[in-house]
């Protein structure tokens, strides 16, 4: 549990149980145990809970800036990197006011018209974007 709370990791045990005191401090510190006698309840809850931790992640956030135009699905715009980074190739959710609408995929990644593999937070770029959605000034794009 000492380890645990350093780390803010997770607990799991297969055919054990937590004591009354390590049931406590993980209550308080916000620390999940998870136990299970079946190993394959065990694996079931422990994918559950990484899929829930991966959806709350963001590898990056893009808000978008300008559209430039669009053609067969494809669509050129320009964004800032809001935090993490945007990588090329990635697909990306696209959020409008809050709320995610669809998803698409980078075709295409500038930055000073030069095609790169990543842009780190706080700059700009330009990308060839593919999705079914029109993309809006003002959109978000998320990478999962």
């Amino acid at each position: 549990m000492k380890h645990a709370l350093s780390t803010g990791a997770d607990v799991i045990g297969f055919r054990v149980g937590a004591s009354k005191a390590a049931e406590g401090l993980a209550k308080t510190h916000n620390i999940k145990i998870v136990t299970s006698e079946i190993v394959y309840d065990l694996l079931k809850m422990i994918e559950e809970s990484l899929k829930s931790t991966r959806e709350k992640m963001a590898i990056g956030k893009l808000e978008i800036l300008a559209t430039f135009g669009k053609k067969d699905g494809r669509q050129i715009i320009g964004g800032r990197v809001q935090e993490g980074k945007i990588v090329n190739n990635a697909t990306l959710q696209i959020e409008r006011k809050g709320e995610v609408m669809d998803s698409g995929r980078i075709i295409n990644l500038q930055q000073a018209k030069k095609d790169v593999p990543e842009v780190p937070s706080g700059n700009e770029c330009g990308l060839l974007f593919d999705s079914k959605s029109e993309i809006r000034v003002g959109d978000i794009l998320i990478a999962r």
